[in-house]
This record gives structure tokens, sequence and C-alpha cells, in this order.
């Protein structure tokens, strides 16, 4: 008997509205994380985890992974919290671009893995704002003072994400990246065009463990907000990579 699906987007955009969530892509055991602000019951006030966020304004020290593999991501020091947002409809975490940004309680190798991410990044931003980093150089960032764009550390250097176009890091849609140690394969939804740096990047991202900042201690934070956050360690069957994205961009685009 021969078994056939749907791969379309508009299978992955069905799909996403009828019971399918981020949490599918760990059905089969593959490591990784899932950070969602809208469900208040992952987030609270304090690392430790005993306080609950119940409203709009309170600070975040606790961010549960709903992957299942324990990577919560925490932040012990409370001015460096980001803060809860929601207008009643979508949520969302506010780092403030000073000193925010959370770590995981366990290290990701993403080098060879796929993110997908809502976020959205205010305007005015100048200089480099860290999206993950790892212990050592191979970070993602978003770059540029004129048109913000996703790139990768190259070891002292951004190089952006810049063929066929460069990938402007503005749109309210879901973004997915493809890690292939020295370059990021991205596309935003639902467009399947995939960009990539034209120039060799670093690799290192064996170790990633930190969400808005570098991992060295919070320099080049990032000022964005934060809807909804998918890491894996492997890289995705393109129908369930459309399915997260498609999924991911409930998060940020109503």
């Amino acid at each position: 008997m021969k078994i056939t699906g749907d791969l379309s987007v508009t299978s992955a955009r069905s799909n996403a509205r009828h019971g399918w969530n981020a949490g599918w892509v760990f059905r089969n055991g593959g490591q990784g994380a899932w950070y969602d602000p809208s469900d208040l019951s992952t987030l609270f006030q304090d690392a430790a985890g005993t306080i609950a966020v119940t409203g709009t304004g309170q600070p975040v020290g606790r961010m549960l992974d709903k992957s299942g593999h324990g990577r919560n991501a925490t932040q012990t020091t409370a001015s460096a919290r980001p803060i809860y947002r929601t207008n009643g409809q979508k949520h969302w975490l506010e780092f403030d671009g000073v000193d925010d940004f959370m770590r995981l309680s366990a290290p990701l190798d993403l080098d060879t893995g796929t993110v997908v991410m809502a976020l959205t990044e205010p305007p005015g931003r100048t200089h480099h704002s860290i999206l993950l980093s790892p212990t050592g150089a191979g970070y993602i960032t978003i770059s540029g003072s004129g048109t913000r764009s996703l790139s990768k550390n190259a070891l002292g250097s951004i190089v952006p994400v810049d063929s066929p176009t460069t990938f402007a890091m503005t749109a309210e849609t879901a973004v997915g990246i493809r890690v292939s140690g020295q370059t990021l394969h991205a596309r935003r939804w639902p467009d399947s065009t995939e960009h990539v740096n034209s120039t060799a990047a670093s690799a290192n991202l064996e170790t990633t463990n930190t969400l808005m900042a570098f991992s060295s201690g919070g320099e080049l934070p990032a000022r964005v907000d934060l809807f909804g956050l998918l890491l894996c360690s492997d890289a995705l069957p393109p129908n369930t990579y459309a399915r997260a994205l498609s999924w991911m961009n409930t998060r940020i685009a109503l």
C-alpha cells in the first residue's frame, strides 16, 4: 500500500490551524528546545521558577522548554530579565537591547540544525543584536545601520545573509534558518526562496547556550520582541520545516 501526503504550502497552513504544534518535531527523539511566550504556564518571574508570570509588564526569569528536553532558559540577574508583554492576542518577551538575555540550562548543537523564530526588532538599531550564541565565535545576529539584516559571525567580522538579496529582518512573519556550518539558509514564511551568505562565516554553533546576547556575559544584546523560538539539532524534513514555519507564523502574524 502506498501512502502519500500533501506537502504543499496550503497543507502546511491547514495543519497549523488544526492541531499541529512545534512539539511535533520532537516526537522521534530529536534534540532541541521550544519556547512559547503565549503559554503563561511556562513563564516565571524568578530564575528558580517559584513566582508565576500572570500579566503583562512582569519580568521573566525562567522560561520552560516545551520540547520535553528540559533546556529551560533562565536569567538570575533581575535587571537583565526580559519583560512579558501581551496585547490580548499576541504574546511576546521584550528584550531591552541593554543587558537582557537568557541562558539555556544545557548547550545545544545547532551547527547542522534548524532554527524557526518569530521576532521583530523595533526601528532605530544601528549595532549588532545577537540572537543565538555559543561559548565562542559563530553566533547568529542582526546587523547593519540601514537595512537590518540577518548575519553570522566570521571570527571578528559579521557576514550578512545577502544572496540572492539581503535578508532583511523587518517583516512581521516567521523566519526559518537551516544552519550548514559556515552558511545560513534563511527563508521567510510563506516565501520558499532561501537566502544565504555569499561569504563563508564561522561554524562553531555546537555549544549554543545563550538567547538574545553574546554568551560571554551579555555583550551585543538584542532589542527584540520574541514571539516564539524553535531550536532543532537536526535538519528538519521539508514538510516538517514548512509546517513549523507556518505554525510559528501564527504566533506573530494575526
